[in-house]
């Protein structure tokens, strides 16, 4: 990201649990909520390596900003820690895809899950049909 290149529109799309950010390049990202709350730059997220399962449908209920340099966002699973630099932003929106497939192959590899009703599938009983 050029050092001068700050946002010139945030806008969170409800409907696609989206964070919309157009930087002053005129690079626009699109960051999926799931993918912010995993990536937390906070230091109790981090210090898990994007293995928060269960967060398919987290969403953003505010969007705070901090100076001139980033935002705080607060979540609807009560995460609102960690500052969001523009940096990291433009980061994220850059490797989203290699993020995301990063945690999703995380998840898999401990049984974990990203649907909320199903957090580990190591945890789900196996039952015979007849015996529910």
């Amino acid at each position: 990201m050029p050092t001068s290149c700050t946002p010139l529109q945030i806008r969170y799309l409800r409907q696609y649990r989206s964070l919309n950010v157009i930087f002053s390049n005129n690079k626009s990202v699109c960051l999926p909520a799931e993918l912010l709350r995993v990536y937390s730059p906070s230091a109790d997220v981090q210090s898990r390596q994007a293995m928060i399962p269960g967060r398919r449908n987290v969403s953003i209920l505010e969007i705070e900003p901090v100076g001139n340099y980033g935002i705080a966002l607060h979540f609807d699973d009560s995460h609102q820690h960690g500052l969001y630099s523009w940096q990291y932003l433009y980061d994220l929106g850059e490797n989203k895809i290699s993020r995301m497939r990063e945690y999703i192959l995380n998840l898999r590899r401990f049984g974990l899950s990203r649907d909320p009703n199903i957090i580990s599938s190591r945890a789900l009983p196996k039952t015979k049909p007849g015996n529910e």
